[in-house]
């Protein structure tokens, strides 16, 4: 049966191998017609009953042949069973492959991570231990919000992308960093992600998050995206000081 989770496996393995999914088209099967010689019936009543559609009339057969191939050509096709009335098959005998589901993943607007930093006000003292904390703002999708781009982009079905966290790198702004990690770090006392200044100066940090993704077609099971994008996050300037000791006498 041609199914929603039957197009979300095609569209797994196609975005899995990188290999174009094939080309499907339903033809009238309660009529006898063949992909190859589509539009030729002129049967106006159910020749052949299938029991695995609730309905007798109105069922297709679904057939796929590879892209660039010759339609005309009876041996180029493949039978891939039956669709009932009540699924659907898009009307131009496309399924969302690899290039959609990726093209969309990136497209995504993507939350850029800021950084929260303790000690407060972005100053502090040479040798004094600086805790980042990653943030995400409320603009754009961070990890586990869903994007539903235009159904227009994948043939009629629904897709939705889900951005997920891989991990973080921090740069320090003095030619370290820390990471990839997936420690979010932060406030003082607990926070996991702590970095000293030896020299006096400013600073810029920032987080940079590479996100992962899934995929799901019609509400069905989440799928993998093999890929990843990493964004650069918003630079957070820090002041670091030097403190001198004098006597004073009272």
């Amino acid at each position: 049966m041609f199914t929603s989770e039957s197009v979300a496996q095609i569209a797994e393995t196609s975005v899995t191998t990188g290999v174009p999914p094939r080309l499907y088209f339903g033809v009238d099967g309660c009529r006898g017609e063949v992909p190859w010689e589509r539009g030729t019936t002129t049967e106006d009543t159910c020749l052949n009953k299938d029991a695995r559609c609730a309905t007798q009339t109105g069922w297709r057969e679904v057939w796929s042949v590879a892209p660039g191939a010759d339609q005309s050509v009876e041996g180029n096709w493949r039978d891939e069973g039956v669709i009932c009335p009540e699924t659907h098959l898009p009307e131009d005998g496309r399924v969302p492959g690899a290039d959609e589901i990726r093209r969309a993943f990136h497209d995504t607007d993507f939350s850029v991570p800021q950084l929260i930093l303790d000690p407060p006000k972005n100053r502090t003292l040479v040798t004094v231990p600086v805790y980042l904390q990653l943030d995400f703002p409320d603009a754009g999708f961070e990890p586990q919000e869903i994007d539903t781009p235009d159904r227009a982009r994948f043939y009629g079905y629904d897709v939705d992308i889900r951005p997920t966290f891989r991990s973080v790198t921090y740069d320090h702004g003095d030619g370290t960093s820390t990471g990839p990690t997936s420690d979010w770090g932060g406030e003082y006392p607990d926070g996991g992600i702590t970095h000293k200044y030896e020299t006096k100066g400013r600073y810029s940090l920032r987080a940079d998050v590479t996100y992962s993704g899934e995929f799901r077609i019609d509400d069905g099971p989440w799928h993998p995206i093999p890929d990843t994008v990493t964004i650069d996050g918003t630079a957070e300037p820090m002041t670091v000081l030097t403190a001198k000791n004098r006597l004073v006498r009272r």
